[in-house]
């Protein structure tokens, strides 16, 4: 028997319902700055930073970037601020995409969304993306181990498991209460680093607004892909395969079989 969403999500969210009609992250933001790619890329590389992180950014084009360049494309990907100057920084290293909205932490959920939509929508031949962050240090020999990954909506990171929700409302990562309620968060793979299937990207985009937005962008994807995931699998015959989150730590290679609505998948 098929747990129906709106159970998952009450089950979850309990004092919060979607909000379909004024959604957004569904749709693509207006595109300020648009990279150089090459013609139909299989991949793409995306780094989320923010528009005052110069430093890092040169820090990555002055090291990693050009070797994994050689294997994918690599794009910083920012939104706004008041005083960013982006566009002589994207003028001179055409590696930068940038919409049209307010980067902050309370907006990384939309900014991932605006990734996915706009791979989905601009690069029709990509079929993964990897995602990762300005502070990161990609080893493109591992990249390229990892990005033969199979067919199907598929994510490949590293899985968190039984992660606190932050209740300090002074720190960084705080998730108050009527956000999220429960004290900690369902498995979900780490926002860091992780690579994302065509199909996967799809099916979030596709039903990301039926569940209630977090701001944490990997604890909500992983909310999102979970449910709608599970009551595909369940009551239709439209998923041939179940997403597969698992983590490329070595210590723990098991795969991460655990269904959001309490069931195990086996």
């Amino acid at each position: 028997m098929g747990y129906p969403i709106f159970d998952c999500v009450d089950k979850f969210f309990p004092n919060r319902q979607a909000d379909p009609e004024n959604c957004k992250l569904d749709k693509i933001p207006d595109v300020l700055i648009r990279p150089d790619l090459p013609d139909y890329p299989k991949r793409i590389l995306v780094i989320r930073s923010g528009p005052g992180s110069l430093d890092y950014r040169n820090f990555i084009r002055r090291t990693w970037k050009h070797q994994v360049d050689k294997l994918v494309p690599v794009v910083f990907v920012c939104a706004t601020s008041k005083n960013d100057t982006l566009k002589i920084e994207a003028n001179k290293y055409r590696d930068i995409l940038q919409f049209d909205f307010e980067d902050s932490y309370h907006n990384l959920s939309w900014k991932m969304m605006a990734i996915y939509g706009f791979v989905i929508d601009q690069l029709p031949s990509v079929d993964q993306i990897v995602v990762t962050n300005d502070d990161t240090i990609v080893n493109a020999t591992a990249l390229e181990q990892v990005l033969h990954m199979k067919k199907g909506p598929v994510m490949l990171g590293k899985v968190s498991r039984g992660y606190p929700r932050i209740f300090l409302p002074w720190l960084t990562w705080h998730v108050p209460s009527e956000m999220y309620p429960n004290l900690c968060y369902p498995l979900f793979v780490q926002g860091s680093s992780f690579v994302l299937s065509k199909e996967g990207a799809k099916l979030l985009v596709e039903n990301v607004c039926k569940v209630p937005m977090v701001h944490l962008d990997d604890v909500f994807s992983q909310t999102a892909l979970d449910l709608v995931s599970s009551i595909m699998k369940d009551s239709t015959s439209t998923l041939s395969t179940t997403l597969s989150f698992i983590t490329i730590n070595i210590l723990d290679t098991r795969p991460n079989t655990w269904n959001l609505c309490g069931k195990t998948q086996k």
